[in-house]
């Protein structure tokens, strides 16, 4: 008995982390994806140089947003049953723009060559495709990519004035992009050669260091619905399309705490 007992909370306990939801009545963590645009400017000298071309790199990432909607309802039981209450909270403001520093880099293959720029995350996912630049003598280029950024929101949940018909919800916390690096690529050839032996190097750069985050509003959220409502909050893009499912908390009172 006491072996089924620890299978059953290890199962809750895994469904609870894969699902990226609520892991308990007063916490939320869910990991979301984050629609953003890049816009940058590439310039390349000392194109044959040895051991290679210096690059520098500046532009931006422009972020499409994010809104957490906190949703007051009670469901069922009631003749004259009440209209849930949604209270729109701007987390991401739509089209925010994020600067990416300043920064050069100096290859290692020289003898001018062909370079294309690539979007990974932190641990080196390709987040983009190679996006073809030119060979470095063009000097200047503008490359631009639509993307999503891995994010996280994770938040700290507070409930007061439960039995009034006006409570509150307040949630502490923030969300976290993920870091973003630029992989700039260096070959002898704009084609791969049908007989191999195309020669090949790439540099890093970091657009955005991991732990990038907005806080959350801070002032608590009034509602109603009558008292002590169930809680739900629903993620959303600045254009207001839904990120995954509602997450729900509970009711106004277990939050209380």
């Amino acid at each position: 008995m006491q072996r089924v007992k620890i299978l059953a909370a290890a199962m809750v306990a895994i469904l609870l982390i894969t699902s990226g939801s609520a892991l308990a009545a007063d916490k939320v963590r869910k990991n979301y994806d984050q629609p953003a645009q890049l816009t940058a400017t590439v310039q390349a000298t000392n194109c044959s140089a040895v051991p290679g071309p210096q690059i520098s790199l500046s532009g931006q990432i422009t972020l499409a947003g994010l809104k957490t909607d906190v949703i007051f309802s009670n469901p069922g039981g009631s003749q004259n049953p009440i209209e849930p209450v949604v209270v729109e909270q701007v987390v991401v403001p739509q089209g925010q723009p994020v600067g990416i520093p300043g920064q050069s880099i100096v290859g290692s293959l020289g003898d001018n060559p062909f370079m294309w720029l690539q979007l990974t995350d932190h641990n080196g996912r390709a987040l983009t495709s190679e996006i073809f630049l030119g060979r470095c003598d063009q000097a200047q280029f503008s490359p631009s990519a639509t993307f999503v950024i891995p994010a996280e929101i994770i938040a700290d949940v507070t409930a007061t004035g439960c039995d009034s018909a006006t409570p509150a919800l307040a949630l502490d916390g923030a969300a976290e992009l993920s870091g973003i690096n630029g992989r700039v690529i260096f070959r002898n050839a704009s084609f791969p050669h049908p007989r191999g032996g195309v020669e090949q190097s790439t540099s890093e750069l970091v657009m955005l260091p991991p732990g990038f985050a907005f806080e959350l509003p801070q002032q608590a959220v009034l509602g109603g619905a009558g008292t002590n409502p169930l809680i739900s909050l629903q993620l959303r893009e600045g254009g207001g399309e839904e990120i995954g499912n509602q997450i729900r908390l509970g009711r106004c009172a277990a939050l209380a705490n």
